[in-house]
C-alpha cells in the first residue's frame, strides 16, 4: 500500500505545473502578504490561493492542462495580473503603488450587541426624554419586561440575579435600584444568558435563568449621589386632603464598597415598588411559615393603585455591600414598610359550590395596617476553589386591622392582629476537589412565631399561637463519570408545629421529618444539558397521637437543548408529595376570616403532583426580535375535595374522604420586536385550564375553570419631541359545571378590556404626559370608566419642577364581576378623587 500511495502522490505532482516567483515595489523591495490569485481562464474560478512570505516570494501549483490568470493584489499598490501562458516560474512582479480616496463612514453602534452568552443594551438608544428611572428604560428593551411589582422577566423567565457593576448588593430587591437610579447614570444594560452564580461551576453547570447587570456610566462612579424628591399637592373634590409624595436616596457605587439607602413617603396612593420581595427575603431555598389569619384587605381592580389606595406609607431601606477580599464580600440590609390604607368597598359574593342561600352582602369600611422591619446579614465567599455562604436573617411583621362592616344588613364589627417573627441562619459549601469532584454541604435553621387575634363573625375573639420550627441539613459528592457527571446526596430535614387557641383551650403538636437519598446522572454543556434525579425518602409524621412512616420516590427529568445561539428548548417532569400540616390536619373548626371558617379531617394526606413544563425561546438579536412560548401540565390523581355550606354569614370549608384528580394546563407566549429608534411592538398571551370536582350534596361534580390575559403593546416616537403609548388588554374568566342528576348546569363568563394612551411631547426642557385609561366589559353589571391625567415637568439645571393632575376626567366608582371557581363577586371600588401634586427634585 506505501508503494501505491508514493507512486500516486508523485503521478499527481508530475501531472502538475509549479508556479513559483517573488513580488516586488519599484525599489525592488519584498512584498509581504500579497494575495496571489490563480484564476480559471474560462470561467473565473480560483484554482489555487497563496500569500508572499517575508521576502516576497511565492508557489503554488497549477493542475495540467489548465489555462488559468495569476492575480496580485494588496492594499495601497495597483493590482496586476498575467496569464500563465506568458508567466516565467522564478521571475519578479513589480507592483505599482496607489493611494485611494475612502468615502466618509458613519460607524453607529448596534442598539443590542451579543458576544457570547452576554446580550449588551445601549441605554441611550432606548432612553426616551420622559424616562426617568433605569426600569422605564428596561421595559422598552426587546425580550425584557418589568412587571408591575416591579421583577423583571428576561424571555419569559425571572432573572436570578441584579448586578451593579458585577456586584449583588441587594439579592432579591433590585426593585429599589431599578426604580431609584436615573437612567443617564447608567451606559448599557447587560443580560448573562443561563447565568451561573456559583464561579467555579460556569461553564459545568447552566442555569435555565438570566442575570442582568447595570453598567454604570464613569462619571456615576466612585463618587456620593442622590436624589430628593418634595411633593406637596391636595385633592379638588369632597374633604380637602393635603397630600404628599417625597423621596430622598443617596448611594455610592465604587469598586471596593457599594451603599444605597432610600426614605419614601406617600398619601397619593401610589404602591412602593421598592417593597417588593419582602415577602421573599427569605426565599432563598428557605422555608417559611405563613399565617393562618388573614389581614382586611381590599379586592384589587385591575386599576393602577393610584386610583383605588387610600393610604399613608413610609419606607426606609439601607443596605451595604463591602469587598473584604478578592472573591469574597460582606452584604448587609436593613427594610421598613409601614403601611395604613383606608378599605371602603361593597362586595356581593356568590358562593357556587351552594345551592340556595348562598349569598352575602358586604360594605366595608376599615384600616388596614401593614408594618414590616426586617434585616440581612450575609458573608459570601465566591472563588474558582471554594463557594461559601453564611446568611443571617431576621424578619418582623406587625399587621393588624380594625374597622365595621354591614354583612346581610348586620353590623359586624372587625378585628384582626396576625403578627409574625422569623430568625433563620443558612450555611452552604461547595469545594472544588481534584478531578472535577465537588463536595456541596447546606445546614439552615429557622425559627417561626406567628401569634394572632381575629374577631369573627360570632363576636368571639379566636387567639391562635403557632410557633414554627424548620431545620435540615444535605451533603452532596459530584465526580465525572465517563463523559457525564454523578451526584450521590443524603439530606435530613423536617419542622415541627405547635398550635394552641387559647380560649377553646386547643393545643396540639405537629412533626415530620424525612430522611433522603438520592442518585443523581446529568451532563450539561453550552448545546445539550440533561439531569435525571432519583430520590428515595423516608418520611416520618405525627399528629397528636397519630404516627406514619412511609417511602416518597420523587423523580425528576429535566433536559435543554440549544440548537443555535438562538435557539433555546427546555422541558422537565417531575413527581412530588405535599403533605397537609397540622392546621390543615385540625378537625376543630378555625377562622381564617371573620367570615371563612375551615376545618380538616383528622387524617394525614399528602398531595401527589404531576408535573410537565415546556419552554422555548428564540432571539435575533439582529432584527430585535425576541419570542418566548411557555407550557405546563399538572396532574393530582388524589386531589382531596371540601364541602361547603353557609351558616348563618360564616362560609364553613370542612375537608372530606373524596378524593378527585385535578388536571390544570397552561401555555404562554411573548413576542417583542424592536424597529430601531422610532417603533417597537409587543404582544403577550395568558391560557390556563382547570379540570377538578366540588361536591353538591355529597357528589362529586365536574368543574372547568378558564382564564385568558392577552395584551397588545406599542411604543411610537415620529420624532424626537413626541411619543406614543399604547397598551390593550383582555381578562377573560369562565367557570363551567356539569350537570348531575337535579343538579342544572350552569357557564359563566367575562370579558374584561382595559386600555392604556399615553401621549408624551419633549420639547427641548419640557416633558408633558398625557396618560388616558379606558375599562369596559361585556357585563352589564360592571362599569364603563375613563381616567384621564396629565403630569408637566420642566428641567432645570440641576433640577426638575413638575405638576401633575390626577383623574381630570373620571367616575367616582368602578364596578366590576370576578368569577372564581367557587364563588362570583360583583365589587364597588371607592375610587381617589381629583387631586394635583407639585414636586420639586434635584440631585445631591
Amino acid at each position: 500500500m506505501d508503494y501505491i500511495f508514493f507512486f500516486l502522490m508523485t503521478y499527481t505532482i508530475g501531472r502538475a505545473q509549479s508556479l513559483t516567483g517573488c513580488v516586488v515595489d519599484k525599489q525592488h523591495a519584498p512584498l509581504e502578504f500579497v494575495s496571489v490569485v490563480l484564476l480559471d481562464s474560462t470561467d473565473k474560478k480560483p484554482l489555487a490561493f497563496t500569500r508572499t512570505d517575508a521576502d516576497g516570494y511565492f508557489a503554488l501549483s497549477c493542475p495540467e492542462g489548465k489555462r488559468g490568470i495569476l492575480t496580485f493584489n494588496l492594499l495601497g499598490f495597483v493590482r496586476d495580473s498575467i496569464d500563465i501562458q506568458h508567466y516565467k516560474s522564478g521571475q519578479a512582479i513589480v507592483l505599482k503603488e496607489h493611494s485611494y480616496n475612502l468615502k466618509e463612514v458613519k460607524i453607529k453602534a448596534p442598539r443590542i450587541a451579543q458576544r457570547g452568552d452576554t446580550l449588551t443594551y445601549l441605554v441611550n438608544v432606548f432612553k426616551q426624554r420622559q424616562d426617568r428611572s433605569i426600569a422605564d428604560v428596561i421595559a422598552k428593551m426587546p425580550g425584557l419586561q418589568v412587571n408591575e411589582d416591579g421583577t423583571i422577566e428576561y424571555q419569559g423567565r425571572r432573572i436570578n440575579k441584579f448586578y451593579i457593576e458585577g456586584m449583588d448588593m441587594l439579592g432579591s430587591k433590585y426593585a429599589q435600584i431599578s426604580e431609584n437610579l436615573s437612567a443617564d447614570k447608567v451606559k448599557s444594560v447587560q443580560v448573562y444568558e443561563n447565568h451561573q452564580k456559583i464561579k467555579m461551576l460556569r461553564g459545568l453547570d447552566f442555569s435555565e435563568q438570566a442575570a442582568l447587570n447595570i453598567v454604570l456610566r464613569d462619571d456615576a462612579k466612585n463618587i456620593w449621589q442622590g436624589v430628593v424628591d418634595l411633593g406637596a399637592g391636595s385633592s379638588l373634590q369632597k374633604n380637602v386632603d393635603i397630600l404628599c409624595d417625597s423621596r430622598i436616596n443617596s448611594m455610592l457605587f465604587s469598586r471596593k464598597m457599594q451603599t444605597f439607602s432610600l426614605y419614601k413617603y406617600n398619601n397619593s396612593g401610589e404602591e412602593l415598588k421598592e417593597g417588593v420581595n419582602l415577602r421573599k427575603f427569605f426565599g432563598y431555598g428557605m422555608p417559611e411559615a405563613s399565617s393562618f389569619v388573614e389581614n382586611i384587605s381590599m379586592n384589587v381592580p385591575d386599576l393602577a393603585p393610584s386610583r383605588t389606595r387610600m393610604n399613608q406609607t413610609h419606607m426606609l431601606s439601607s443596605n451595604w455591600l463591602f469587598k473584604t477580599g478578592k472573591d469574597a464580600d460582606l452584604r448587609f440590609l436593613l427594610s421598613g414598610v409601614f403601611d395604613e390604607t383606608k378599605v371602603e368597598e361593597d362586595v356581593v359574593t356568590e358562593y357556587t359550590d351552594i345551592a340556595t342561600d348562598n349569598r352575602i352582602a358586604e360594605y366595608s369600611h376599615a384600616r388596614s395596617h401593614k408594618n414590616f422591619a426586617g434585616g440581612e446579614l450575609l458573608y459570601r465567599v465566591n472563588g474558582d476553589r471554594l463557594f461559601l455562604t453564611n446568611n443571617f436573617r431576621a424578619n418582623f411583621t406587625f399587621d393588624h386591622s380594625t374597622g365595621t362592616t354591614l354583612v346581610n344588613s348586620q353590623q359586624q364589627n372587625q378585628y384582626v392582629k396576625p403578627y409574625k417573627r422569623t430568625l433563620s441562619n443558612e450555611i452552604e459549601m461547595i469545594n472544588k476537589l481534584k478531578n472535577g469532584k465537588h463536595l456541596n454541604s447546606r445546614v439552615y435553621f429557622s425559627y417561626n412565631y406567628l401569634p394572632s387575634k381575629l374577631l369573627t363573625a360570632k363576636d368571639i375573639v379566636q387567639e391562635l399561637n403557632q410557633q414554627v420550627v424548620y431545620w435540615g441539613a444535605k451533603t452532596a459528592f459530584s465526580h465525572p463519570l465517563g463523559k457525564i457527571n454523578a451526584q450521590y446526596s443524603i439530606a435530613n430535614e423536617g419542622f415541627t408545629q405547635h398550635i394552641e387557641e387559647r380560649n377553646s383551650m386547643l393545643s396540639f403538636n405537629y412533626v415530620q421529618y424525612s430522611t433522603k437519598a438520592a442518585v443523581g446522572l446529568y451532563k450539561q454543556n453550552e448545546r445539550l444539558s440533561w439531569n435525571i434525579s432519583l430520590p428515595l425518602a423516608l418520611l416520618a409524621q405525627s399528629f397528636d397521637k397519630k404516627k406514619r412512616q412511609y417511602i416518597e420516590f420523587e423523580p425528576y427529568l429535566s433536559l435543554t437543548y440549544k440548537p443555535s445561539a438562538r435557539w433555546s428548548i427546555s422541558s422537565s417532569y417531575s413527581y412530588s408529595e405535599q403533605a397537609k400540616d397540622g392546621l390543615e390536619l385540625c378537625q376543630i373548626p378555625l377562622f381564617t376570616s371573620y367570615l371563612v371558617q375551615k376545618s380538616g379531617n383528622g387524617n394525614f394526606y399528602n398531595m401527589k403532583i404531576h408535573t410537565v413544563n415546556f419552554h422555548a425561546s428564540y432571539k435575533n438579536v439582529r432584527y430585535g426580535l425576541f419570542t418566548s412560548l411557555r407550557a405546563g401540565y399538572n396532574y393530582s390523581p388524589n386531589s382531596m375535595l371540601y364541602s361547603h355550606q353557609l351558616d348563618g354569614l360564616i362560609y364553613h370549608s370542612i375537608a372530606t374522604a373524596h378524593k378527585r384528580g385535578v388536571k390544570t394546563f397552561y401555555t404562554s407566549g411573548k413576542l417583542t420586536k424592536d424597529f430601531g429608534s422610532k417603533l417597537s411592538v409587543g404582544m403577550d398571551a395568558y391560557i390556563s385550564q382547570s379540570n377538578f370536582y366540588s361536591l353538591w350534596s355529597d357528589n362529586p361534580v365536574p368543574n372547568r375553570f378558564r382564564n385568558v390575559n392577552a395584551s397588545v403593546s406599542l411604543s411610537y416616537r415620529p420624532c424626537i419631541w413626541f411619543s406614543v403609548e399604547e397598551k390593550s388588554y383582555l381578562f377573560h374568566t369562565e367557570s363551567k359545571q356539569e350537570q348531575v342528576g337535579d343538579l342544572a348546569a350552569y357557564n359563566r363568563s367575562t370579558n374584561t378590556f382595559n386600555h392604556t394612551l399615553d401621549l408624551f411631547v419633549t420639547p427641548k426642557k419640557w416633558v408633558v404626559q398625557w396618560k388616558n385609561e379606558f375599562y369596559h366589559s361585556n357585563d352589564q353589571s360592571s362599569s364603563f370608566n375613563f381616567f384621564s391625567d396629565m403630569i408637566i415637568s420642566y428641567q432645570l439645571r440641576n433640577s426638575t419642577i413638575s405638576l401633575s393632575l390626577n383623574n381630570l376626567i373620571g367616575n367616582n366608582t368602578y364596578e366590576r364581576k370576578i368569577i372564581k371557581y367557587n364563588y362570583i363577586t360583583h365589587t364597588v371600588h371607592r375610587l381617589r378623587p381629583r387631586e394635583f401634586i407639585i414636586k420639586y427634585s434635584f440631585t445631591l
